[in-house]
């Protein structure tokens, strides 16, 4: 068996066109159904979470945005760095 270590360093930009799609995220009936985020700054790294993790780079995949257009979010990822360690 060999063991590594894999480090990825990620640099995400996303870019909001359409207010309304974090505006919508902010509301007691909107969180009541999807998700709950405390202010802005929550909604966009769940935005880049999924870009990054799950290759979601379109929110209207994301529960709750598929009424969206296309272009309200554009999601940009640049991979800087890898560095990978064997451990055993």
């Amino acid at each position: 068996m060999t063991k590594y270590a894999v480090t990825s360093t990620v640099y995400a930009t996303v870019t909001i066109n359409d207010q309304r799609v974090v505006e919508r995220a902010m509301t007691p009936e909107w969180q009541s159904q999807f998700y709950t985020f405390a202010d802005e700054d929550e909604v966009v790294e769940h935005f880049a979470f999924n870009a990054i993790s799950n290759g979601i780079h379109d929110i209207r995949r994301l529960d709750g945005w598929a009424d969206c257009d296309k272009t309200d979010v554009l999601i940009e990822i640049d991979y800087i760095d890898h560095m990978t360690e064997r451990l055993s």
